[in-house]
Order: structure tokens, then C-alpha cells, then sequence
């Protein structure tokens, strides 16, 4: 589907630089939002799967933990893979912290 260029996100993004567990995997995450993360892996993920995620948020000594579906996964640059999650179960209090980095000067 076409959108003319306009970001399809319902919510917004922050690039950030910290590690995510994903099941039993140290990742490294590329961008957050209260929907979701992206981050690279050293292996695949096989889209539409379900995973636990784990993260402190940087710049807070907030530790959060949920569940997502992996929507995205293709060949990273470095060799990895690129992994987009949309979170299915996360805390409205997680939520509203990742907003404030999302949001954060």
C-alpha cells in the first residue's frame, strides 16, 4: 500500500542505544517506541513468532519485561538481522516510561 511517503507508525520512535534480551539472546536495540522495538540479532526470527523480551531502560532504573510478536526480520548490514517486535503484553507503567524517553529533549 502506497502512504505518499507519510510514516505509517501509530506512535513514535527514539533511536537508543542499550541491550534488549530477547528469550535468552542479548540484542541490540536500534529504536523504541511504546509499541515496540527494533533491534539487531546475531540469528533469525521467524516473523509473526511470539517472544519474552527484557530491558532496562537507559537513563532510568527502569527494568521492563513483556511479550511481542515479531513482525519484521531481514538481513542486517553487519552481517545480523533486523528484528522489529510489536508489544502484545507490556505494562501501561512501561509504556508511559518508554514514552518518556521517546519524548525526552
Amino acid at each position: 500500500m502506497d502512504t505518499g511517503g507519510r510514516e505509517r507508525r501509530g506512535h513514535p520512535r527514539r533511536t537508543i542505544s542499550c541491550s534488549v534480551i530477547v528469550g535468552d539472546e542479548a540484542c541490540r536495540v536500534r529504536d523504541l517506541s511504546r509499541s515496540g522495538v527494533a533491534f539487531t540479532s546475531v540469528g533469525a526470527m521467524a516473523e509473526m513468532s511470539q517472544v519474552r523480551l527484557s530491558m532496562d531502560l537507559p537513563g532510568s532504573n527502569r527494568h521492563v519485561e513483556g511479550l511481542g510478536t515479531v513482525v519484521r526480520c531481514e538481513p542486517d548490514v553487519d552481517g545480523g538481522w533486523g528484528i522489529a517486535v510489536f508489544f502484545t503484553e507490556l505494562d501501561e507503567e512501561d509504556r508511559e516510561a518508554i514514552d518518556l524517553i521517546v519524548h525526552a529533549d
